[in-house]
């Protein structure tokens, strides 16, 4: 999932990473594979009001 994270160019301060529907902790990303098939939703923190 690291390099998932790196390839799609998104900084990995302020995200979150889910692998199908399971959020995964940032301590797991450079173990956890991601599978052909695997729904991956990335959710990013944003500022303001």
């Amino acid at each position: 999932m690291a390099d998932l994270v790196s390839e799609i160019g998104v900084s990995p301060r302020g995200i979150a990473v889910a692998l199908d529907g399971s959020v995964v902790a940032r301590s797991l990303w450079a173990t956890t594979e991601v599978t052909e098939g695997a729904v991956v939703e990335v959710v990013t923190a944003a500022a303001g009001g």
